[in-house]
């Protein structure tokens, strides 16, 4: 009789604990395959995330007070805790269908989270399939061309150098600058003959916000083997000195010298006058697509340009179209051809700067 009892009272335990199992959806960021460090679980026909790996896949991290988790996304502050289906945002409430669940010291929440901070059209989930979109981010503070401080140039838009003139075509160089104004955008060109009044200003700002406090985020892709896949996405400080004239970057713990200037110029105001913040801005941008670029063996030069073009937005953004070449596991040695679309975002929030290095598949 004893031994009936034990038997019930296990039975009612099993019955009362939740059943979670690893999932075989296919997770993709920007259609790229993205390896989780932690999987995905399945509960009750809802597909639950490990809180530190959205958190990641969005560029931001979370953390904890007491018992409420803080994500800190877009500006905005997304508060949850285990077991309650409301997430607030400020004074907004919003219900999940199921409430975050805390599993071995982490905190899983239903993927629909995703539509909560991305919106729906962000989140695709189909036949297995989960696809994640991550539009460009938000900057806190506005960038007015106008602000900034300008210099005449001997080598301008309407003065292009001879490298530059050689490396185009005259239409395309107009139809760039059309486009630019048209656009509002900056455009920028390699030109050292400014390069000590640029460093001389990037010297002058260093010690002040927000060029004293930058961050830069960037996904880690494995481009060697077919399909390619992002294998995570991390933050690192990003430290700035100098070698002469010439900027010295440090990210995390690799260290590389930048010996170039991007000379660049909002057209919709002057074709003539140089602007120092902007230069100063791209500058570093373009330094960190090559850095990006390099590491990750990514190749561009099937789409040269002379030029590089930026946003003059809120957020500064700069595209660069790239690809890469990799082979199967296996002996056919057959090459297999990507291509993406880098996305280079400068967000300025109160008190630091973060550049973003986001991945896109063409």
């Amino acid at each position: 009789m004893k031994n009936y009892i034990k038997l019930i009272c296990i039975l009612c335990l099993l019955l009362m604990t939740p059943v979670y199992a690893n999932t075989q959806y296919t997770l993709k960021v920007n259609d790229i395959s993205y390896q989780l460090s932690t999987p995905l679980i399945e509960r009750n026909d809802t597909l639950y995330m490990d809180l530190n790996e959205l958190a990641n896949i969005l560029f931001t991290h979370v953390t904890v007070d007491e018992e409420t988790y803080v994500l800190n996304f877009q500006d905005k502050t997304y508060e949850l805790k285990a077991n309650v289906k409301t997430v607030s945002k400020g004074i907004e409430k919003y219900i999940l269908s199921t409430p975050p669940v805390a599993i071995d010291n982490k905190v899983y929440v239903p993927i629909e989270l995703f539509e909560i901070i991305l919106g729906k059209d962000n989140l695709d989930i189909a036949q297995g399939n989960i696809q994640i979109t991550c539009p460009t981010l938000f900057s806190r503070n506005s960038d007015s061309p106008e602000e900034h401080t300008y210099i005449l140039s001997p080598y301008n838009l309407n003065n292009l150098p001879k490298h530059i003139m050689a490396l185009s075509t005259e239409d395309t160089i107009t139809n760039a600058i059309n486009t630019a104004i048209t656009n509002k955008d900056y455009i920028s060109f390699l030109d050292n003959s400014n390069q000590t009044k640029v460093t001389d200003y990037l010297r002058s700002r260093l010690t002040f916000s927000p060029y004293n406090n930058i961050q830069v985020s960037y996904r880690i892709i494995n481009t060697h083997t077919y399909p390619n896949q992002i294998t995570d996405t991390v933050t690192l400080p990003l430290k700035i000195d100098f070698y002469g004239s010439t900027i010295r970057l440090k990210l995390g713990e690799d260290q590389w010298t930048y010996p170039t200037i991007w000379s660049t110029y909002y057209p919709k105001r002057s074709l003539t006058d140089m602007d120092l913040q902007k230069s100063v801005d791209t500058t570093i941008m373009r330094a960190l697509y090559e850095y990006y670029r390099n590491k990750h063996d990514l190749r561009d030069d099937k789409y040269f340009s002379p030029f590089t073009i930026s946003s003059s937005n809120r957020t500064n953004e700069m595209l660069h179209d790239a690809y890469s070449i990799s082979y199967r596991n296996d002996d056919t040695l057959k090459e297999y051809e990507t291509s993406y679309t880098i996305s280079i975002q400068r967000i300025h929030q109160s008190g630091k700067l973060h550049f973003v290095i986001d991945i896109i598949s063409k």
